[in-house]
């Protein structure tokens, strides 16, 4: 069951991010969010 804790707070870090970078309110204008929300996906995806 933690795994499925882990992937909804990831979900929501994700959704987060681009809700922010949609509205143009995210604090990182480069490509940090983008990079980040690859990570972990890459992670998710490693792990199954």
């Amino acid at each position: 069951m933690e795994w499925m804790q882990e992937n909804w707070f990831t979900a929501a870090v994700i959704l987060f991010a681009a809700f922010s970078e949609i509205i143009g309110m995210s604090p990182l204008k480069d490509n940090s969010v983008v990079q980040l929300v690859m990570s972990i996906l890459g992670r998710i995806f490693k792990r199954q």
